[in-house]
């Protein structure tokens, strides 16, 4: 709670009111007028009025409720620009009133307590590290062996990196521990010197943190552990000055909350917060200037690969982005902290904290698809068990055992079988991503007082919506996927190649999972599109009876194309022709090379292709069912001998 607390600078000299946005405490007090209004005006009750009188009413009322709101939001920045003129008058006596606040700690109204202060806080502190180094060495005997510099699974990786951090953090808790409890035996236990040094323990136990997750994430002393496309000049220099900025905004942020814990005037706080703030501003659009272009490749993706054209859009324009949001956040959080409103600090921050929890969620993520979920069938583990396989079974044929051979064919053996979980492994990373994507914006917005889930909004109902979308998206590539990889399966091997009379077509499954596969994804697609209309709020009842009134109109006008698919469903069904066969229906003849759910295309031998619906086959001849029999007439010249 304290590290949050640092973190996010929430509570410091806040009212204790339920969170929320600048946004919704005007729609809530624009609402209240609305509400005390009708309570006093309205003469006619919702039943006795016509539609057109409705809707007249409710059009009137949502133009006089947005110029409230624009009339409260004047008044409110009218208001602050009042208290920032108040607040003005103490910034030349402000070091004093922090002199005059400090001293009134003391018991002789001096600052002598200070230096007696410091010096119990740092025998904590120094004890605290020396615990820390402790269990630091300790770890590094016991998980040695987990460290590989040829790694390659991206899941060995985010192990080790994880359980790294843990130990790290391990490390912290100790440090904190330890300091709090030597700076208890030593210390004199005046009040102000236990808030100081709770704050200052507070602000390196938070320091450490950020130094554990920084470290981790960009790994500039494990470049074979290193997960993000960084070399190692990029790596280490990116990590000094996050670790950089961290120190000065959490000194300035820890600086406030020890003023604030001492009893500092209120102006005088909101002084010190909103420089706070301005200096993690500027800090952070420094970082942003300095490192566009690493952070631009990083965008961008792998330098072999061609980048789609948004991610090399946001690439050129991602510091422009940081630098203005940076700039209005700072001075949204400068006017909620000048009226006193709820979430006021830590907005302009506060994308780095959901960026770094992001990175570890989607970590973690990853490191369950491979390790739970699809556990990798190419590591050296399952290429030395194939290689046992395969040896076993030379010996027992009687052949010559040949290690290197056998560890050749273990590993495109494995790399085979990861190739076809590929796909699913692909899909179930797009999901995690569209997951931790999801989650951070509502994290952000509700660092801005702006919660969209749960919220019964519009916006809550787009981010169900969206739930939906994701959902229906991640059946609908499942589905696909499964599916193309039975027809890919079920294919003959000679696919390419030219068919006769005769020749063998494809199997049954192959021929009707094309269309069992587009019947499911337009399932999927039509569930998901009724879902998300019931979401937005449209009543979907009247479009199912409209769909059977036009279903009926339709069947009368369209018999033809009715009898062309049930025909089609009984040819499927009766095993009459399959995908791949030559057959002959009378009217046309060749290879059947497509099939839909009407018709079917048939190629004849010498290139022309035919559409014929269903309904218009009345005879079926298959060449290539069993077995087939072609007379072929050989005549001779009479000249020619017996």
């Amino acid at each position: 709670m304290v590290l949050f607390l640092l973190v996010s600078g929430a509570g410091f000299g806040q009212p204790t009111v339920q969170a929320q946005g600048l946004t919704s405490v005007i729609t809530g007090m624009a609402a209240g007028d609305d509400a005390d209004k009708s309570d006093t005006e309205g003469s006619k009750t919702a039943s006795e009025e016509t539609p057109a009188e409705q809707s007249a009413l409710a059009d009137e009322g949502e133009g006089a409720g947005f110029v409230q709101d624009v009339d409260v939001f004047v008044d409110q920045a009218i208001s602050a620009r009042d208290v920032f003129k108040d607040i003005l008058k103490e910034i030349p006596v402000i070091h004093e009133t922090m002199l005059t606040t400090l001293k009134a700690e003391g018991e002789d109204r001096g600052l002598g307590w200070i230096p007696v202060a410091l010096i119990d806080i740092a025998a904590g502190v120094i004890f605290g590290v020396l615990a820390m180094t402790l269990l630091a060495r300790w770890g590094r005997r016991q998980f040695a062996s987990m460290y590989k510099a040829d790694v390659y699974s991206r899941s060995d990786k985010i192990t080790y990196l994880l359980l790294r951090a843990l130990l790290m953090i391990v490390g912290v808790v100790l440090f904190f521990a330890v300091a709090v409890v030597v700076y208890l035996t030593v210390g004199t236990g005046r009040q102000a010197a236990n808030q100081t040094a709770l704050v200052i323990f507070s602000v390196i136990a938070a320091f450490l943190v950020f130094r554990i997750i920084f470290l981790n994430l960009l790994a500039p002393d494990a470049d074979s552990h290193r997960l993000i496309n960084l070399s190692s000049e990029e790596a280490g220099s990116l990590y000094r000055a996050l670790l950089a900025g961290s120190a000065v905004s959490l000194f300035s942020v820890g600086f406030c909350l020890w003023m604030e814990r001492l009893g500092l005037s209120l102006d005088a706080h909101k002084i010190a917060l909103i420089g706070a703030s301005a200096l993690s501003m500027i800090i952070l659009i420094g970082i942003s200037v300095a490192y566009r272009k690493t952070i631009a490749g990083l965008i961008r993706g792998e330098a072999e690969s061609d980048p789609p054209i948004w991610r090399k859009v946001l690439a050129n324009v991602w510091h422009f982005i940081a630098i203005i949001y940076f700039a209005i956040a700072w001075g949204i959080s400068a006017v909620r902290i000048l009226l006193d409103l709820p979430d006021a600090t830590g907005l302009v921050g506060a994308p780095l904290q959901v960026m770094l929890l992001a990175a570890i969620v989607y970590g973690i993520l990853i490191l369950i698809i491979d390790k739970v979920l699809l556990p990798r069938l190419d590591t050296a583990d399952a290429q030395s068990k194939i290689a046992e396989d395969i040896k076993r079974s030379e010996e027992s044929e009687g052949g010559k055992e040949d290690p290197e051979s056998a560890m050749a064919q273990a590993r495109a053996e494995a790399a085979d079988r990861e190739a076809l979980r590929s796909p699913f492994r692909d899909l179930f990373d797009r999901g995690a991503a569209i997951i931790v994507l999801f989650g951070s914006l509502d994290l952000l917005a509700s660092m801005w007082g702006v919660p969209l889930a749960g919220s019964s909004s519009l916006i809550g109902s787009f981010v169900e919506v969206l739930l939906v979308m994701f959902l229906g998206y991640m059946a609908y590539e499942a589905v696909k996927i499964v599916i193309d990889r039975q027809i890919a399966k079920e294919a003959p091997a000679d696919q390419d190649e030219e068919v006769e009379v005769g020749g063998t077509g494809e199997s049954r499954i192959a021929t009707l999972l094309p269309i069992f596969r587009n019947f499911l994804l337009i399932t999927i697609v039509v569930i998901a599109a009724m879902v998300v209309l019931s979401e937005l709020g449209v009543n979907i009842a009247p479009l199912f009876a409209g769909a059977g009134v036009v279903g009926l109109a339709i069947g009368f006008g369209a018999q033809t194309l009715i009898r062309d698919i049930f025909s089609g469903a009984f040819y499927l069904l009766d095993d009459a022709f399959r995908k791949g066969e030559y057959i002959d229906i009378g009217s046309a003849k060749g290879v059947v090379e497509k099939i839909s759910i009407r018709s079917m295309q048939l190629r004849h031998h010498r290139g022309a292709l035919t559409t014929i619906p269903f309904g218009e086959i009345q005879q079926v001849e298959n060449f290539s069912r069993d077995w087939a029999v072609m007379i072929i007439s050989a005549t001779n010249p009479k000249n020619v001998t017996k």
